[in-house]
């Protein structure tokens, strides 16, 4: 089977200049990552729901946390997993959404 690839990118971020992505296994499990421009710092990671334990709830609100200068939203739609990382705080990854 494949990466993901049925997924829905933010609507904020598809007018973004894309830098590339790819397909990575992390944990054993299949990642597709989405990079925007090095100017942006922007990163959308997309997994299977079974990849991460205690996933998001499907249809709640994304949950925010911080590491160090990086800020994440992560959400769960569906069997899908989705993680938007940025250099910067809650209210630049707010305005990805």
């Amino acid at each position: 089977m494949g990466w993901p690839s049925d997924y829905v990118v933010p609507k904020p971020l598809q007018t973004v200049e894309l830098e590339g992505g790819c397909a990575l296994k992390w944990h054993n499990h299949k990642v597709t990552l989405i990079c925007w421009s090095y100017y942006y710092n922007y990163w959308l990671f997309v997994v299977e729901r079974s990849a991460i334990p205690d996933p998001p709830t499907d249809g709640a609100l994304p949950q925010f946390k911080r590491f160090g200068k990086i800020t994440t939203a992560s959400w769960t739609a569906g069997n899908t997993v989705y993680i938007v990382a940025a250099i910067g705080d809650e209210q630049l990854v707010r305005s990805l959404l």
